[in-house]
């Protein structure tokens, strides 16, 4: 399969969910991780993984969220760094 096909599969497989898919944040995410989340973050989750769980983030540290989707992992993140990161 060549890349624009690839591509063109998975927006078409993208733009044809509808509703509320907050049932894959809350599957993936424990609640207190999700408190302070943005209601919109959490209806529009399409993740596949918590790989956060895995990360030892210290306060002030400097955190890249590339390809952030929605930005659940972000905000988890920010607050794991607190202000000073």
């Amino acid at each position: 399969m060549h890349s624009k096909e690839l591509k063109d599969l998975v927006r078409d497989a993208y733009c044809a969910i509808e509703g509320d898919t907050s049932l894959v944040a809350r599957t993936l995410y424990e609640p207190a991780d999700l408190v302070g989340v943005p209601e919109v973050a959490l209806r529009r989750s399409l993740g596949v993984n918590n790989h956060l769980r895995f990360a030892d983030i210290m306060a002030g540290e400097t955190i890249l969220d590339l390809g952030c989707g929605g930005g659940i992992d972000a905000v988890i993140a920010a607050r794991r760094i607190g202000p000073t990161g």
